[in-house]
């Protein structure tokens, strides 16, 4: 075999090692925002924040801001929201690397507050970092989407 056949065979199978770690990052991230999703659409707060870095900055559709678990958390610890349903769709997992992931993905929740309930359509994304302690969620950002009736 010539040199220059077997560099390309040892970088093919360099790349195709690249790929199969990125689909097995992708596979983690997916699984960690699954769990946040099971969390949130079941008021189980404590599965909900498993996942979430202390200090996750999460951007609501309203445009409010939470800047921690606690300020997230807390209205929905009060009972002040609820959330009835969350069908959501992830579109895609954009892995940067191997310790750094960002989701994007659409969704409608059904919110009570109090005992008004609202659904609407949104666009989100997310930003997993993983560290010691596994794939956590630094950053989410949500945008509702125009009505189409």
């Amino acid at each position: 075999m010539n040199l220059r056949l077997m560099r390309l065979l040892v970088l093919f199978g360099l790349l195709s090692l690249g790929a199969l770690a990125r689909a097995g990052i992708e596979e983690e991230v997916r699984a960690a925002d699954d769990t946040r999703h099971l969390g949130l659409s079941t008021n189980d707060m404590q599965l909900w924040t498993s996942v979430m870095g202390d200090d996750v900055i999460y951007i609501h559709s309203s445009g409010v801001m939470d800047v921690g678990k606690d300020a997230l958390t807390a209205p929905f610890r009060k009972g002040e929201i609820k959330i009835k349903n969350f069908v959501r769709e992830v579109m895609r997992v954009r892995v940067v690397n191997d310790n750094l992931a960002q989701v994007i993905g659409t969704g409608t929740p059904t919110v009570l507050r109090g005992d008004q309930e609202s659904s609407f359509d949104l666009i989100y994304t997310s930003t997993w970092i993983k560290g010691a302690a596994g794939w956590k969620m630094t950053h989410w950002q949500a945008t509702r989407l125009p009505t189409t009736k």
